[in-house]
């Protein structure tokens, strides 16, 4: 934690797990800014110390959502976040909070990876509509959560 003072008022300066925070302390005296700081500070690590939102759990409430307010992909959906899930879980990603743009392309070669073959007919890729909508279904369930 470090407390500067730049222009009028001090300023808070320190790291949260990998993340860095910045913060005006609105205050030109020394003793209130590192009291500000210290609140501040507590209040950020005891946020980053929760634990995130699972997304097996807001999975099954946006398939509840889905099953009112779009019942005629509700079917799909429900089958697409199947996949997702267990995508998620062989790679470890057990919150939302935990999935980066780095997994989102990893899901997409995943979902186009997919054995898409029926009865008799040789193995073949899924299209990239197919994985795009993957993918949009997931941004679905993100929006939802953030809502």
């Amino acid at each position: 934690m470090n407390v500067r003072k730049r222009g009028r008022h001090f300023w808070l300066d320190l790291w949260v797990g990998k993340k860095r925070v910045r913060r005006s302390l609105h205050t030109d005296e020394y003793r209130l800014a590192l009291e500000r700081a210290r609140d501040i500070a507590t209040d950020l690590r005891d946020r980053a110390k929760r634990t995130g939102l699972p997304f097996a759990a807001f999975s099954a409430q946006y398939l509840e959502w889905a099953r009112q307010a779009k019942p005629a992909s509700w079917r799909t959906e429900s089958y697409e976040i199947a996949f997702i899930k267990s995508w998620l879980d062989n790679a470890g990603l057990l919150n939302l909070e935990d999935i980066t743009p780095h997994h989102v392309e990893q899901l997409r070669l995943a979902v186009r990876a997919h054995d898409r073959r029926t009865k008799g007919e040789h193995k073949r890729e899924a299209s990239k509509a197919t994985a795009n909508r993957y993918l949009a279904l997931l941004r679905a369930v993100f929006n939802r959560a953030r809502d």
